[in-house]
């Protein structure tokens, strides 16, 4: 495991990650203590099932969580070197794209976190709740996490919501009234993460980031609207408007398809999926991507290929395509005009 640099004061990042662990530790003193140990003397048969799924749950999400806290999101490697190829990304003037305060240029879907005073490649959103970065190589425990988060909420709600059934509503103790609280935590988190798990789920199908499906605009989408634009003229001698360019959207580049795009965040080996472990593809610089939106932002027109989208083969596409990704004349690569992005 790739530890993450610290550069947070230890006490905010410490903060909510206290919270967290102390809402863990009440709802396992609650379950384990308050309700399933009486219930082993008197029915075993129930007890025993209870406690070992909820301890198979609670060790996956667990270690989930403290994965996606410790584990280094990734951060721009030192050798790193803008490719106008690989990389398709833009600063506004259509140069490399350099971070002004790390002074490093930046690979495609990086952004600068002002948290943790870095670049973090594939950053999806700084959580506070895990004091770290959510980015490229803890972003499927991030994900684990919020899935067994809801399972183990959920679980801990339903259980004790059957258990109350024999409860004497009347005369009710110290002990039910904090199985009560437990239960209506777990119901509670349990429904709220619900929807956030489920953004998020879409967002891997979608391959898309969270501060992607929050730009209003890509870089590049502008970068190959400019690029259409320029070979439309070209071509037919006819004039583009700015609001027509601008409507005509490419979609995501990086979209492989829903089997592909879940792979890159969970890995091919089924078995691996819901632990946490890494299966990381690639590394974290460059990004496959379709085939029809880099013939479609390079001016070639309708698209060529069939609805499920290819590796891009960057030798078989005409020049002009290569020219696409190409820098214009008089910019710089060190261009650092790119905003500061953090969730």
């Amino acid at each position: 495991m790739k530890l993450r640099p610290c550069s947070v004061p230890a006490f905010l990042s410490a903060c909510p990650v206290t919270i967290v662990v102390a809402i863990i530790g009440y709802t396992y003193y609650c379950f384990v203590v308050l309700l399933c140990l009486p219930l082993f003397a008197s029915q075993p048969y129930i007890a025993i099932p209870l406690l070992f799924i909820y301890h198979v749950l609670l060790l996956l999400e667990q270690c989930s969580y403290w994965r996606c806290v410790l584990e280094d999101p990734g951060g721009i490697p030192e050798d790193f070197t803008f490719d106008f190829e690989a990389n398709i990304e833009r600063s506004r003037r259509g140069a490399a794209r350099r971070c002004a305060k790390c002074k490093k240029h930046k690979p495609d879907r990086a952004h600068h976190c002002s948290v943790c005073k870095r670049c973090v490649l594939k950053m999806d959103h700084h959580c506070p709740w895990v004091g770290n970065c959510v980015g490229f190589r803890n972003y499927k425990f991030f994900m684990l996490f919020l899935f067994y988060s809801v399972l183990l909420g959920l679980y801990v709600a339903t259980c004790v919501g059957v258990s109350t059934i024999a409860w004497d509503w009347h005369n009710l103790g110290k002990n039910e009234i904090e199985l009560i609280i437990t239960g209506l935590l777990g119901l509670f988190f349990g429904l709220a993460l619900v929807s956030f798990a489920g953004m998020h789920f879409k967002f891997v199908l979608q391959n898309v980031s969270t501060l992607e499906a929050m730009e209003k605009d890509y870089e590049y989408r502008a970068q190959a609207r400019r690029t259409r634009r320029r070979t439309r003229n070209d071509a037919d001698g006819e004039s583009i408007s700015e609001a027509e360019a601008d409507a005509e959207a490419l979609g995501n580049p990086f979209d492989m398809g829903m089997k592909e795009n879940f792979s890159q965040v969970f890995g091919t080996q089924w078995w691996l999926w819901v632990l946490p472990v890494l299966t990381l593809s690639g590394d974290g610089t460059s990004y496959p991507r379709n085939r029809e939106h880099i013939i479609l932002a390079s001016g070639g027109g309708e698209s060529l290929v069939s609805d499920s989208p290819e590796r891009l083969d960057m030798e078989s596409l005409p020049d002009i395509e290569h020219g696409a990704v190409e820098p214009p004349q008089g910019s710089s690569d060190t261009d650092s005009s790119d905003d500061e992005a953090f969730v």
